[in-house]
């Protein structure tokens, strides 16, 4: 019975000490925050709009955000925020081109 107990409290100490699961990356709400002073519409033109930013694959968003154009704008986002940005204005998780590529399924 000892036993059973130290162990109980070890697991519990174990299971207390885990992170909770972190919340989804919500993208409107990184935009908002990181990236609307220069691509929102009347932004003195300091960056294309959403309207413009939409008209770009998820991969040309996250390439721009982690080695391109936008990195250093974009070094205070997460990869997960990055992403999630990227799928937004893009329209679609990231890498679905490719996995839909005939070129790469193994049948062809």
């Amino acid at each position: 019975m000892r036993h059973f107990l130290i162990l109980v409290i070890l697991a519990g100490g174990f299971a207390s000490a885990q992170q909770p699961p972190r919340p989804p990356v919500r993208a409107e709400v990184v935009i908002d925050r990181a990236c609307s002073t220069c691509h929102e519409n009347g932004s003195a033109g300091k960056g294309p709009d959403r309207v413009a930013l939409r008209k770009l694959t998820p991969e040309a968003v996250y390439q721009s955000l982690t080695a391109g154009s936008m990195t250093k704008q974009a070094e205070s986002l997460s990869d997960a925020e990055k992403r999630s940005v990227a799928e937004y204005f893009g329209g679609r998780k990231l890498g679905v081109a490719e996995i839909a590529d005939a070129k790469v399924m193994s049948n062809h």
